[in-house]
């Protein structure tokens, strides 16, 4: 699809998604798009049943985990997201709980294993590679066992012979991501409004709602990530009430550690300015969820408090309650988050125009590009190449250049709008386009004076 994108550059994302799609019919792949991340997390829900269940012999703590981890805000929403996250989380959580067996006896064959479960993390997500790595250096430092970064550096080799040097291009692409990120500009516009102001009375979408929310407060953002990451701590400053063996002792601290670990770089990421260069805060406690649902389900088990036990309920309900809500209004409701009849009357007329093969679509947002690319004949202005993506700066993640300069650079023939992103008055385009097609959500406009390269 590469032959798509205006912006041109050497493909560098990682291919595990592409891959498992590759593997359906083509017929298939709307229904696929649906059904595959809901399904990835219910692997990673039974994966918390199972692992419970082994490291504490109880069904009922086991089931329990498995409920939290299904109620939490973020499964919700990235079910309903067809990117990798979800699917770097099914895998990073494998390999978490490939660590857990060093504690207890490190040979080669379980080195070996855990480093082919981390290469399905290389290949798979560059943000679960990333904490993984931050994972496998302190885990070797805290517990003294070179095998965690053993295994992390043998995935990489092994990545790179079974790729034949691709994964040598995922590298560079992760550091070029940083490089995109380390501008100040990048940083201080992560997660705005693309034009609009940083003003609640200027947003009217929800999700756009709630991306404010997270950017104006950070504590805002890591509940909403991961309600229960205040469990760890409850455990390890109470753990002669809670932790009642050694065995419990040994399963409890592994994985408060790695909560402890992933909410550390959060806090530190979202702190210190030039380290939002390595990503947004929440996005760390994103890979806390699963580990966090088996502490929440230990603790109301272990700690022989009614008033705790309530509260927990309560919660849990409340959970429940958002979620609906979430679903409702973040996912049925949004009429701009998929392919609906809006946009396929709009991908009609583009495909029935006999220009179609030279257009050169700019979209607003910039996501609606790689929506629709898929559903059109000519090229849109994206890319898949970290190494490329610098050409965003002063359109992506904020709106600094205008855009008649835009049109110009990229030879724009036309210019796709969600209205239910920005109205077309913000976007100051009339003098430069004249509309084609329009409906309640969107609206196609032609760039005068441009006919493509």
């Amino acid at each position: 699809m590469n032959h798509k994108y205006l912006i041109e550059g050497p493909s560098d994302y990682p291919p595990m998604l592409m891959v498992l799609l590759a593997l359906f019919p083509a017929k298939s792949i709307p229904y696929v798009r649906i059904a595959l991340m809901p399904f990835a997390n219910a692997l990673i829900g039974v994966l918390v049943f199972l692992f419970t269940k082994h490291l504490f012999n109880s069904l009922p703590m086991a089931l329990l985990a498995q409920l939290v981890h299904m109620l939490s805000p973020q499964t919700v929403i990235e079910s309903s997201h067809m990117t990798p996250r979800t699917l770097g989380l099914l895998f990073f959580f494998l390999t978490a709980i490939g660590y857990y067996f060093f504690l207890d006896k490190t040979t080669l064959e379980t080195v070996l294993l855990v480093s082919m479960l981390t290469v399905f993390v290389l290949f798979t997500h560059k943000f679960a590679t990333q904490i993984l790595l931050v994972v496998s250096v302190l885990f070797s430092a805290l517990y003294l066992n070179a095998a965690f970064i053993a295994s992390f550096l043998a995935a990489v080799l092994l990545a790179i012979v079974i790729s034949r040097g691709f994964y040598l291009k995922i590298l560079r692409g992760h550091m070029a991501m940083f490089n995109f990120w380390s501008y100040d500009e990048n940083r201080k516009n992560v997660l705005t409004h693309q034009i609009k102001d940083d003003k609640l009375t200027d947003v009217t979408a929800f999700i756009d709602v709630i991306k404010l929310l997270m950017r104006k407060s950070q504590v805002i953002s890591f509940f909403f990530a991961n309600p229960f990451i205040l469990i760890p701590g409850f455990l390890i400053l109470g753990h002669d009430k809670f932790i009642p063996s050694p065995d419990g002792l040994t399963a409890v601290y592994y994985l408060s550690n790695l909560v402890i670990i992933s909410v550390a770089c959060g806090i530190l990421t979202a702190s210190v300015n030039t380290l939002r260069t390595f990503g947004e805060g929440f996005k760390y406690i994103f890979y806390t969820i699963p580990v966090t649902a088996i502490l929440t389900a230990y603790l109301f088990f272990r700690w022989d408090n009614n008033i705790f036990k309530i509260v927990m309920a309560g919660m849990l309900i409340l959970l429940l309650a958002q979620i609906l809500f979430l679903q409702y209004k973040a996912i049925v409701k949004d009429r701009s988050r998929s392919k609906n009849s809006s946009l396929n009357e709009i991908l009609k007329y583009i495909n029935e125009t006999e220009e179609s093969k030279n257009m050169r679509i700019m979209t607003m947002p910039l996501g609606l590009a790689d929506a629709i690319m898929a559903f059109i004949k000519g090229k849109v202005f994206s890319t898949d190449s970290a190494i490329s993506q610098i050409a965003y700066r002063g359109y992506a993640p904020k709106l600094t250049k205008p855009f008649n300069i835009w049109f110009k650079e990229y030879g724009i023939t036309h210019f796709l709008l969600n209205k239910n992103y920005t109205a077309l008055s913000d976007c100051k385009v009339e003098n430069l386009c004249e509309p084609l097609c329009e409906n309640r959500d969107y609206v196609l406009m032609k760039v005068m004076g441009q006919d493509g390269r």
